[in-house]
């Protein structure tokens, strides 16, 4: 995955993945950049089961957003708006009805990974606001 993103933000070439296997699954990605000499976005969504949601919104450049959706009903949000110094946020979903939100701007590197198990459906919601 790594020697990938490099690539693709060396070719400054905008590159959302979205793979899912399962019934009634909704993903979405925002990309943009405000400037052309800015690094390029890069978003994965990857959902295995059923009525998941994820969704990812970049503006600026330079921004990594993964979510992995293993089990149902879960709900993910990744939301960046960047500098040009580099926003990666990753979310791991297990089970069902989890629901995670990230979101990230203002200056400066920053990174952040979250994993929420939630096999008894009973799982609390998780927000993180960066800025």
């Amino acid at each position: 995955l790594h020697l990938s993103i490099r690539r693709q933000r060396q070719m400054c070439i905008e590159t959302g993945i979205i793979q899912q296997q399962g019934y009634n699954n909704q993903a979405n990605v925002t990309q943009s950049r405000s400037s052309s000499y800015q690094f390029a976005n890069f978003s994965h969504i990857n959902q295995l089961g059923n009525n998941n949601q994820a969704n990812i919104t970049q503006s600026s450049g330079d921004n990594v957003g993964v979510i992995w959706q293993v089990g149902n009903d879960n709900a993910a949000n990744i939301s960046q708006q960047g500098n040009n110094l580099s926003f990666r946020a990753d979310i791991h979903q297990l089970g069902i009805s989890g629901d995670i939100s990230i979101s990230q701007s203002g200056s400066g590197q920053r990174s952040i990974s979250v994993e929420q198990q939630s096999y008894s459906g009973n799982a609390r919601p998780v927000a993180i606001d960066t800025y």
